[in-house]
């Protein structure tokens, strides 16, 4: 039931009100015959907070979101309202071409050469990423080792902030972060960026504080959507801007190519 909706409409939920619809998709059965002072009694929520909810969905009130509930169970998917959308996984691919087609026409062929070479000529090199971030790192990373360059890819901050802090002018550290605004991320940013090693973001916001300290961002566009605290962007564009990495690469060594 909650794919139903989009995931911006679920964004401005209060924690409160998020638990009752998780709560309610987990006892769909269960939901489809009770009333709203049952639906809050087993939820442990009050009617209001439920109503509320309700509202902010674009329903008009909790006997339309039991109408939703009831026509699933029949395996029938409603849209209430156009607040509410069935989520196609056609949807989802048109928004990874979409955000695709913004990276590739963001990407600095000068920026990207620039960060080639740093990767290419760094006595040091580290990768990084935290939460899903952590996965395009270790898809870079997968590759330069087959291509013969060494690298570390850590996902703890502290082991970053230790090699941040020995670094020299001839180091650098790769950063994967979609917001650039995490707080591991910037740190390690801001100690590396003080001993004068090479800062290369790849990230979705150029006005970030992690683009800001970096000494060249790729851009890696990313639609912004947040259930609550939980970071919901692709991070599709992060692996294409790796990908283009490794292409230039490979075109200034052709021998590596076979690896």
């Amino acid at each position: 039931m909650i794919e139903t909706f989009r995931d911006d409409v679920l964004s401005v939920l209060t924690p409160g009100e998020l638990d009752f619809l998780y709560f309610a998709e987990l006892h769909l059965k269960e939901m489809a015959s009770w009333n709203l002072d049952a639906a809050a009694a087993a939820s442990l929520t009050s009617a209001p907070v439920i109503e509320r909810a309700c509202k902010k969905l674009g329903l008009s009130g909790y006997s339309e979101l039991r109408w939703l509930i009831r026509n699933e169970l029949k395996g029938t998917v409603s849209v209430a309202k156009a607040d509410a959308v069935d989520y196609r996984a056609q949807t989802a691919a048109e928004a990874l071409l979409r955000e695709s087609r913004i990276a590739l026409d963001r990407l600095s062929e000068d920026a990207l050469s620039c960060a080639a070479d740093k990767i290419r000529s760094a006595r040091n090199l580290v990768l990084f990423g935290r939460g899903l971030s952590e996965f395009p790192a270790e898809y870079l990373s997968e590759y330069l080792g087959r291509m013969g360059r060494s690298c570390r890819r850590y996902l703890d901050p502290p082991f970053v902030y230790r090699d941040a802090a020995r670094f020299a002018p001839e180091d650098a550290i790769v950063i994967f972060s979609s917001g650039g605004r995490t707080i591991p991320v910037v740190k390690a940013a801001a100690i590396a960026k003080k001993n004068g090693a090479t800062i290369i973001a790849i990230c979705s916001d150029a006005a970030s504080p992690l683009s800001k300290l970096a000494t060249v961002t790729l851009i890696a566009a990313a639609d912004r959507f947040r259930i609550s605290q939980i970071d919901l962007n692709s991070r599709f564009t992060e692996f294409l801007i790796a990908d283009a990495l490794v292409d230039r690469l490979l075109a200034s060594n052709p021998a590596t190519q076979d690896k």
